[in-house]
């Protein structure tokens, strides 16, 4: 198999940034460690989260990128344990350091009423649709009130009055708590759930996909009270979405995940300006500019694989411009990559840099799907 030359090749991560397998972060809030997921069906498991590590570090927003399906909330929910049957995990640790913990524990090992006592205490969701997620037969004030009741030493009045400053927070007049779900714009019911995360004052909030189906106005809105009010109240996000432009605005650090894998994780602006995995330019490259010279959008061909059955190797293959036979012989797991300037950039390509450029056709165009013989040289 060609290999790329030593002055350019990656190394494995050593670093204890608690993503490579057997590393530790001991300053993480959430710590995701060799994390695996399948569903198990008649025609065997589907892998749908395989071996993943992530950490999130006391007031730090991480953003989880990735197409539909490529296991982005299954990571999220499977890590709470909110998955059901035919989901199992098979493999992992969920190490969470509060700090109204007297010691770290693993949500993996909980029983069901330390269970109940950490979810939304500790860790709260912000789920993907407000409209299926809020109660429609109870008002915006029963809903917020039942939460702090179920964790929190509060009179009623007390929690009345709490709810009342929660829709402060996220800028909806306090007449809506008497307003039914039905009532409220979408903006206000991903608002009134933001709220609801933040009722029991929770160190690590999940954001799965929250401004899914609102317009730009109301996302901008939205995401600019996230990061408010995580500023203000000190709690730690990860937040999930399909669109990696709103991560580089909103995340410290961004993960990419593909077919189950974490693919390539680093910095905002090092995702931004030195994304090093071809899947990471496919999705930089699939949405517009609104500053600085025109660019061709090239998005990326094809669809992801299907998980029941994947190749050999890096499972990106089929739809990236830069595939040669070595990609068959990857093991995916993440190493730094040698040329960034973040010693935490990693990656789970070993052949591709930032400055590598797109092969193309004879016709000058890019041949993202075209599987290319393995390279004679280094890497340039």
């Amino acid at each position: 198999m060609t290999t790329v030359d030593d002055r350019h090749a990656v190394e494995p991560e050593d670093s204890g940034n608690g993503l490579s397998k057997g590393g530790g972060q001991s300053d993480a809030v959430l710590e995701i460690t060799d994390f695996s997921v399948a569903y198990r069906t008649l025609g065997g498991d589907v892998r749908a989260v395989d071996h993943v590590n992530l950490f999130l570090r006391p007031g730090e927003v991480v953003g989880l990128a990735g197409e539909s399906g490529s296991g982005k909330s299954t990571l999220a929910y499977g890590a709470c344990r909110l998955l059901r049957a035919p989901a199992v995990i098979t493999s992992g640790s969920v190490i969470y350091r509060g700090r109204r913990m007297a010691r770290p524990v693993d949500i993996l090992s909980e029983t069901k009423e330390e269970l109940r006592a950490l979810r939304w205490r500790e860790i709260s969701i912000v789920f993907q649709s407000a409209m299926n997620a809020l109660n429609p037969v109870l008002n915006v004030r029963d809903q917020l009130v039942d939460v702090m009741h179920a964790h929190l030493q509060l009179s009623r009045s007390e929690a009345v009055d709490k709810a009342a400053e929660l829709l402060d927070f996220v800028s909806i007049p306090r007449s809506r708590l008497k307003s039914y779900p039905h009532e409220l714009s979408g903006g206000m019911r991903q608002r009134v759930m933001i709220a609801m995360a933040l009722a029991t004052d929770p160190e690590v909030v999940i954001m799965d996909e929250p401004t899914t189906a609102l317009d730009v106005v109301v996302q901008r809105d939205i995401l600019s009270q996230v990061v408010e009010l995580k500023d203000r109240l000190g709690f730690s996000v990860l937040f999930i979405t399909h669109d990696l432009s709103l991560l580089l605005e909103l995340a410290n650090r961004v993960a990419v995940m593909y077919a189950g894998k974490l693919v390539e994780v680093g910095t905002a602006r090092e995702m931004l300006h030195e994304p090093a995995h071809p899947y990471t330019k496919g999705l930089l490259n699939s949405f517009p500019s609104v500053r600085g010279p025109r660019r061709e959008l090239t998005g990326i061909p094809g669809s992801p694989p299907d998980l029941r059955s994947l190749p050999p190797g890096c499972p990106f293959l089929g739809r990236c411009g830069y595939g040669t036979d070595a990609c068959r012989e990857v093991d995916m797991s993440l190493v730094r990559v040698t040329t960034s300037a973040d010693p935490d950039h990693v990656t789970a390509c070993p052949f591709v840099l930032p400055g590598t450029p797109v092969p193309t056709s004879p016709t000058g165009a890019t041949a993202p799907a075209q599987v290319l013989p393995a390279p004679e040289g280094p890497l340039s």
